[in-house]
This record gives C-alpha cells, structure tokens and sequence, in this order.
C-alpha cells in the first residue's frame, strides 16, 4: 500500500534547513583528496537532517524524502527501506550489472566505461574515473553523457556516484548533440539490528540533466514522485523472481 500519490502537490522543502551546496564538479588533482571530500559529501547528504517525508510504502516498508540544495532549485531526494536481504548479499547485487538496472532504469549505451583509476578507499573497495551516456529518452531528453567517480567501499557497504571534469582529451566536454549532466548518487546498506536476512537500505540523488534539457519542476516530479519508487518496484520484482527460480 502506497501513501502520497494523488494528492495534491504541496512544497516538500524545509527552506531553513537547506543542504550546503552541491560541490560543483572538479578535476581530481591530489586523487586521495578528492576521493575524501566526495565520500564525506555524501555521508553528508545520506545523514542529512531536515528531510520531508513524500511517499510510504507499508507493504514494502519503504519511504521517499527530499530536501531544499542550497542555491539549487533541484532538489535532494531520499530513500529509506527495509529490504529482505542480508546486507553483503545486497550490496553485491546492487553494484553489479543486474544491480545498476535496477538503480537508473534509463538503457545506457556506454555504461561505467573506466577513464582513470584512483586510490582505492579507505578499507578498501576500488574507485575511478568512469564515463557513461544515455540515449534521447522518449523523444524528448537530448542524450545524455555523465563523466563521474565511481567508488566502492564494501566494508561500509557505501557506493557513491559523483559528477567530476576530466580537464583534458577526449572527455574534456560533451559530444557533439549531446548535454553533460551533474549527478551526486549515493547508496549505502546497513545490517538490521536481530534481522540477519533483512538490511537497512539508504540513496540519494540529486540530478541536474544539463543544458536546460527539462523545467527545474517536471526534474523534481520525477526524482521525487518515480525515481526511487520505480527502483524500489524492480528491487522486489528481483527478488521473487529469484526466491522463485531457487
């Protein structure tokens, strides 16, 4: 059972408590840095206080937040669930292919395409520069391409996807017809306390399609009203195709 649809459309923003801003994109120059200042820019923005509650699902025990950005009008939108699946097992299946499926449901003809290696994290897991691209999307999104650090830490359970510049070649600036969009996505999976077959899911996202490609509103009505929503919905949809198949 699903609550928040259908109703009508009230501000879910706390102006007085916006986040900072969003780092703009920058060069990984010192790469060790660079990796600590995004990894805690998004512990900031998954520990972030002043969220607004936007959807629950009881039956899958999930809700939907977002968030004022300062000096943006996109906002920040996050997600709390309860998902039947040990902690390790889903971290797994939510950095692998299947796994980023289920995340951005958008095909990408080019996905995490590595550009550069950086220092591995803290405890260790692996990091990199990556670029990805996503076709014209209904016939209305110009495409997209996304040049991001990726990084894993397995032992926090925590991925972060980070919009970054590449200042020189071929990834300096977007294709020809295409538009570079800035994206901070972040993910971490928690073991529940007494429930060993169950985890404590947490994202956020923040996403600016790049080059006016849409109204900052209809931008906020889909990351607020369907992107987790959606992504919670093929989360499950795995899981009993694949309780069934075993």
């Amino acid at each position: 059972m699903v609550f928040g649809f259908g109703r009508t459309p009230k501000p879910a923003i706390n102006p007085s408590q916006p986040l900072p801003p969003v780092l703009p994109p920058e060069a990984p120059g010192n790469g060790r840095l660079f990796l600590h200042k995004i990894l805690e820019e998004s512990r900031g923005a998954l520990d972030a206080p002043g969220f607004e509650l936007l959807t629950t699902n009881l039956d899958q025990k999930w809700t939907v937040h977002s968030k004022a950005v300062q000096g943006s009008k996109l906002t920040l939108v996050r997600l709390e669930a309860e998902v039947p699946m040990p902690a390790d097992s889903l971290f797994r299946l939510l950095t692998s292919m299947d796994g980023k499926r289920i995340i951005d449901p958008f095909p990408r003809e080019h996905h995490a395409e590595p550009i550069k290696a950086l220092r591995r994290p803290p405890g260790g897991g692996k990091a990199g520069i990556v670029y990805s691209e996503a076709p014209r999307f209904a016939g209305m999104l110009r495409p997209r391409e996304y040049v991001t650090c990726d990084a894993e830490a397995p032992t926090e359970h925590f991925f972060v996807c980070k919009s970054c510049l590449v200042p020189e070649g071929s990834y300096a600036q977007a294709q020809k017809g295409h538009v570079r969009a800035n994206l901070l996505f972040a993910m971490r999976v928690k073991e529940r306390k007494g429930a060993r077959d169950s985890s404590q899911l947490q994202m956020v996202n923040w996403l600016d399609l790049g080059g006016n490609t849409v109204p900052e509103w209809i931008a906020n009505l889909v990351t607020e009203r369907w992107y987790f929503q959606g992504a919670m919905r093929r989360l499950h949809t795995y899981i009993a195709q694949h309780k069934a198949s075993t």
